[in-house]
């Protein structure tokens, strides 16, 4: 997936595109890939959806609006040219509101991966718990660039620590079959080397977890 830290990534947008948008006084989106969408909006993933920012007084309505504040909020905005850029870090929870029906999982720092929106990949994260394998582990797999097509959509700081993010991803059935393999190569790792789940201690409710996996206990 492609990763995009929000508090250090600027989303480039075209800039005639983006003149346009805010001039026509209509409701617009842009994409995470700053791509200009218009109502009905199509399930991407947005940083922004609104119109321009008006004149909350008389007085400022004599005055021109900033290009920092067309946007409102704490969006910050710098056209380069050609290029708009757009800081939309401090923007962060109305962001994540906006892309919440579309995103395939959140993760925080202390909360962690908590649930799958699809159906498929939570009946593999529900099943890999049964051996303690978090769904941490499991996205391991999908996250790095290139491996399955998506977004990675974060704030991310180093020093302290601190990440919060979500995850929409576009290649769904890819994600499955790579999700489920980790799962399996977890399992089995575990079942060889941790001394809680070793061949002679797996009761029925590991063994169904095996089964489901297709491990083949006998090559282990």
């Amino acid at each position: 997936m492609k990763k995009i830290n929000l508090l250090k990534d600027k989303i480039s947008v075209n800039s005639n595109n983006f003149l346009q948008a805010i001039n026509q006084n209509e409701k617009f989106g842009i994409t995470i890939d700053g791509q200009i969408h218009y109502e009905p909006f199509k399930e991407e993933v947005y940083i922004f959806q609104g119109k321009k920012k008006k004149p909350s007084s008389l007085l400022q309505a004599t005055k021109p609006i900033l290009i920092d504040e067309i946007l409102g909020g704490k969006y910050k905005v710098l056209i380069a040219g050609d290029q708009t850029l757009i800081h939309a870090g401090g923007e962060w929870d109305k962001i994540t509101k906006l892309n919440k029906k579309i995103c395939d999982y959140e993760d925080g720092s202390s909360d962690g991966i908590e649930v799958f929106d699809d159906s498929k990949l939570e009946e593999i994260g529900w099943n890999g718990a049964d051996f303690d394998i978090s769904y941490r582990d499991l996205v391991e797999v999908i996250e790095p660039e290139g491996t399955v097509d998506g977004y990675l959509v974060c704030i991310e700081n180093l020093e302290p620590y601190n990440f919060i993010g979500f995850a929409k991803i576009t290649d769904i059935k890819k994600a499955r079959k790579l999700i489920f393999e980790q799962a399996k190569k977890l399992i089995s790792l575990k079942i060889q080397k941790h001394p809680h789940f070793t061949k002679e201690l797996l009761d029925e409710d590991l063994l169904k977890t095996v089964s489901y996996f297709g491990i083949d206990l006998d090559s282990l």
